[in-house]
């Protein structure tokens, strides 16, 4: 009976509807930490990753140190656009004028866009085509996922 609840677990973990088909809205705006408001559909027209992260969380730092980096700078197949889920404004307003990033980041206080995309955690980052469409998604920040992300950046080639 045991192993019969651990196997039916299994499947309804690996084949819940919700985490199946879940999707980020492909249309989708924010203001900007720069004071400008930004849809999604701007990006539309060539592939675009948008990465989740809050202050708070050491490995969502990392991923911006990581897409601060020269490489990823210089990179123009992929646009990047950081979405932050701070509560407070002024949490992600204080970090981001300690550390200056150069990419693209909107403020999602409430974690509307977070929520519709169905995120399991932080740091996520989404990969869209250039209509808008979630391709892929990574969680976490393992050196795969440094990978994977980093061969987009090179090639723009959309899995």
């Amino acid at each position: 009976m045991y192993k019969k609840i651990i196997l039916l677990a299994l499947i309804g973990f690996l084949f819940n509807p919700s985490r199946a088909f879940s999707q980020c809205p492909n249309d989708f705006c924010l203001d900007a930490s720069n004071g400008t408001r930004l849809c999604s559909k701007d990006l539309h027209g060539q592939p675009f990753l948008v990465d989740f992260w809050a202050a708070w969380c050491p490995k969502c730092r990392a991923a911006l140190d990581w897409y601060e980096s020269p490489e990823r700078k210089a990179a123009k197949a992929i646009k990047t656009v950081l979405i932050n889920l701070d509560p407070e404004r002024e949490d992600a307003e204080s970090f981001l004028k300690e550390q200056h990033p150069q990419v693209v980041t909107l403020l999602d206080p409430q974690g509307t866009i977070a929520e519709q995309c169905a995120l399991d955690s932080i740091p996520a980052a989404i990969l869209f085509d250039k209509d808008g469409k979630e391709t892929k998604r990574w969680y976490g920040f393992s050196e795969k996922v440094q990978q994977e992300i980093g061969a987009l950046f090179n090639t723009g080639i959309t899995p």
